[in-house]
């Protein structure tokens, strides 16, 4: 059945509503259209909310990180595969630990994996 799992909606709309310019007949798919769009821009805009924190703090990292860098409290050096944390420098940081530091992902990709 066409109407099985489906719910009526009845709303007063303003005479001069946009959706009137729609002919009869095509304004119930254009309302669901544009109802299945709101609910996509919704998550957009938590995304772009998300986006703008994350943002945010790599901003913090990377001016936490510059002042660390001038100051002569870290030094950068390439990672060497297969090398520990704990066999570098004590003063000296790849840019793979910079990053997981400040919460970031690393530049190897190499995270998550634990063969």
């Amino acid at each position: 059945m066409f109407r099985k799992g489906k719910r009526r909606l009845d709303i007063w709309l303003p005479a001069d509503h946009p959706i009137f310019k729609v002919p009869a007949g095509e304004r119930t798919m254009v309302i669901q259209h544009f109802g299945d769009f709101d609910v996509a821009m919704s998550y957009v805009e938590n995304m772009k909310d998300e986006i703008l924190i994350a943002v945010a703090k790599l901003d913090m990292a990377v001016a936490r990180i510059e002042k660390m860098l001038k100051s002569g409290a870290m030094q950068i050096k390439e990672a060497v595969p297969g090398e520990s944390i704990g066999q570098m420098e004590s003063e000296t940081f790849s840019i793979d630990d910079i990053y997981r530091e400040f919460g970031g992902l690393a530049t190897t990709g190499d995270e998550g994996n634990n063969d």
